[in-house]
């Protein structure tokens, strides 16, 4: 059955409701529904201890000793080498989650890994070479397409699965006048009708740049925009991102701005800094919103009175906020190093996090600070707010003294489009590599065939 969001929001953004098979069905794109991702989680606030843990054996559930939760290592990176999902903000599976993409960096070669989305088996290396490693993007209904932007030239490109062959949608030379296109410095997944997607092609921080809205059904430009330094049209914006379609395609975020599609602005948001993590995706009521870290009092205290937390959720259609994960819930300061995921488009309104926090503190034996070293998960309802504690993840981030990049150290957990899965990277305990995790929630059920 439809949730009731669906009447006014996700029918038009996800397409069909009941022309799907039942849920739970391999092979097939479920439909919309809610689960309570909650349901046999921790929900405590309590410090928690975290006991060193041996590495999990290759593709065997363990059980992580703080709360419980299954863990399976699906990938086996080595020395110095890391396999990882590619961002926090980009779905990792595929829409009927048979597949899974991960991104690679062995002996200082990246690629694109293939993995079954239901075994976790390696399915082989994909021949891409997007512009950035996060600029992969999965098709919301069609499991065998993805898009990706071409690191070579200015093409926006559809890769079949299947056929294991690719198509240009748009070469973008001409208009970006030899500069690369790209999805920005803050990369966000299309609407979730995989229709619209925004875009940048030049710019930097002293710059000016081109900034656009791509409808990848029609292989057309809808609209243009400029952004910069100096007097000129576009100075409000700074030119290191590309406008992030919200899920409904309706309007888009852009720097703190809500906009339509034509770049008309309706409104600003009431956020402390618009350059924090974040991740766009929908409240349980269907409205677009901007979930973001929130280290800043807002701007604006009218609208959003408290907007510290390590998840402030704002309504693109209204404007307002609400702290889910914060202070003023109970919850603290947001660690540092946090990442939200709020991709779930099956299952809207939740968010998965993953905080680094203080690892100097973060040693085995020790009590943690709330969500320090954590993966959770959030529901963002106002009015029905849950929030629930996962695992640890055992990652040291940028404070790994091993890795020749520390960075894909930070565990950068993504959710399924169910919401019942989710994926990080960890170096476990600061080890020379990071490898993929995933945990399966207790609402996570294995298809049938």
């Amino acid at each position: 059955m439809c949730l009731r969001l669906l009447r006014y929001a996700v029918i038009g953004v996800l397409g069909f409701c009941g022309n799907v098979a039942t849920a739970g069905q391999c092979g097939v794109v479920p439909e919309v529904e809610f689960k309570n991702l909650c349901a046999g989680l921790s929900t405590s606030s309590s410090y928690e201890e975290m006991n060193r843990m041996a590495k999990p054996p290759l593709l065997k559930v363990v059980r992580d000793r703080s709360f419980g939760s299954k863990i399976i290592r699906i990938t086996d990176a080595g020395d110095d080498a890391v396999v990882k999902p590619m961002y926090s903000t980009v779905q990792a599976w595929n829409a009927d989650e048979s597949l899974l993409l991960l991104f690679a960096d062995v002996n200082g070669v990246n690629s694109h890994e293939l993995y079954n989305g239901r075994t976790y088996k390696w399915s082989g290396t994909l021949d891409i070479k997007p512009r950035d490693i996060e600029q992969v993007f999965w098709h919301a209904t069609d499991p065998d397409i993805l898009f990706y932007i071409d690191g070579d030239n200015s093409q926006l490109m559809k890769y079949s699965i299947k056929r294991r062959r690719q198509s240009m949608l748009y070469d973008f030379h001409k208009v970006c006048e030899g500069e690369l296109v790209t999805t920005g410095g803050d990369t966000q997944m299309p609407s979730w009708d995989s229709r619209y997607i925004g875009l940048r092609c030049g710019g930097g921080e002293d710059t000016r740049a081109l900034v656009m809205v791509f409808d990848l059904e029609e292989k057309e430009i809808v609209s243009k925009g400029l952004t910069g330094v100096g007097d000129g049209e576009g100075d409000r914006y700074h030119a290191w991102t590309a406008p992030s379609i919200a899920p409904s395609g309706e309007r888009m975020f852009f720097q703190g701005d809500v906009s339509n599609l034509s770049f008309a602005r309706q409104r600003e948001l009431a956020v402390g800094s618009a350059s924090e993590h974040a991740s766009i995706g929908l409240l349980p009521n269907g409205h677009d919103a901007l979930f973001a870290v929130g280290f800043d009092p807002a701007s604006d205290k009218k609208r959003c009175s408290e907007s510290i937390g390590a998840l402030v959720a704002h309504d693109l259609n209204t404007g307002d906020c609400n702290v889910v994960i914060g202070p003023s819930t109970g919850h603290g300061y947001p660690p540092s190093g946090t990442h939200l995921s709020a991709l779930s488009y099956r299952n809207p309104g939740w968010v998965a996090l993953s905080s680094v926090g203080d690892i100097e503190q973060a040693k085995p034996g020790k009590l943690q600070k709330l969500f320090n070293q954590e993966i959770y998960l959030a529901y963002t309802d106002p009015e029905n707010p849950m929030v629930c504690r996962v695992a640890h993840h055992r990652s040291n981030g940028r404070g790994n003294e091993l890795l020749r990049t520390p960075y894909f150290a930070e565990p950068h957990v993504t959710i399924s489009p169910s919401g019942t899965r989710l994926i990080f990277g960890s170096d476990w305990h600061g080890e020379n590599s990071v490898d993929t995790y995933v945990v399966e929630l207790p609402s996570y059920e294995a298809c049938t065939p």
